[in-house]
């Protein structure tokens, strides 16, 4: 993401470089966020045990 933004800073002008900082610093963490939670997903066990009701007994 550092060298991408100082791609942009050195080779764009001022105000490309402003539209990147604010949109496509945001668009890229998106996608990378979007990225991982298709690769962790994978990963993700479901619990067992499912959570006590409120209000409903335990079972012994």
């Amino acid at each position: 993401m550092g060298f991408v933004n100082l791609w942009v800073a050195f080779n764009f002008p001022t105000a490309t470089w402003v539209n990147f900082k604010l949109f496509g610093g945001m668009g890229l963490m998106l996608v990378f966020v979007l990225l991982q939670a298709v690769f962790l997903n994978k990963y993700i066990q479901a619990d067992a045990t499912p959570e006590p009701q409120i209000g409903t007994p335990p079972h012994d």
